[in-house]
């Protein structure tokens, strides 16, 4: 359905709004970053006009093994994480890719660390989950939003060495649960 024909390119996530619309992130490439689209059930995926996009940071890349850096939700939501080695950022849009917004986000980040799994529970509430293997006890892995991920705040140390290198909110919880996990092993959070 889709080949990379950039020979730089590298898809790292994808996930569907619904049975015909999806989204895939790839790493930036020549100062672009690279979101493709798809509105036929993936048959076939067009770029995003880079310049209709924020400019790509040097290196910059979504961790891919996870499969959870990019986050849809009903409606037109999709929030896009990414990092290099000196800033961790996310990618929103609130209308199927017509329009987008750029946020830092306070994750520790260096080289094979940084953003690892974004989730949202609604359209307000998400959290970022961060990790890797150069881990440290002061680093900042968790981030919360109540309002969009207009901002992100800092939240406590999840209890695994390395942090997290995937996480999702669990649909329908009451009270709302994120689960983490990671080469450390796995964590909750209400």
């Amino acid at each position: 359905q889709f080949t990379n024909q950039d020979p730089h390119g590298f898809y790292d996530c994808f996930d569907f709004w619904d049975a015909h619309r999806g989204i895939a992130i790839g790493d930036a490439v020549d100062g672009k970053l690279a979101v493709i689209l798809a509105t036929d059930g993936g048959a076939r995926w067009d770029r995003v006009a880079p310049e209709s996009l924020p400019a790509a940071q040097q290196g910059e890349g979504s961790f891919a093994a996870s499969g959870l850096c990019v986050e849809t939700l009903p409606g037109g939501h999709a929030w896009i994480i990414m990092s290099n080695p000196q800033r961790g950022r996310i990618l929103h849009t609130p209308n199927y890719g017509r329009s987008w917004v750029m946020d830092t986000l306070p994750i520790t980040t260096r080289e094979g660390m940084g953003p690892q799994g974004v989730s949202f529970r609604d359209a307000r509430n998400g959290i970022v989950l961060g990790g890797g293997a150069s881990s440290q006890s002061a680093d900042v892995l968790t981030a919360i939003t109540n309002d969009g991920g207009e901002t992100w705040l800092p939240r406590n140390r999840m209890p695994m060495r390395s942090g997290a290198w995937g996480g999702v909110y669990i649909p329908r919880s009451n009270p709302a649960t994120v689960v983490a996990v990671g080469p450390n092993g796995a964590a909750y959070s209400r």
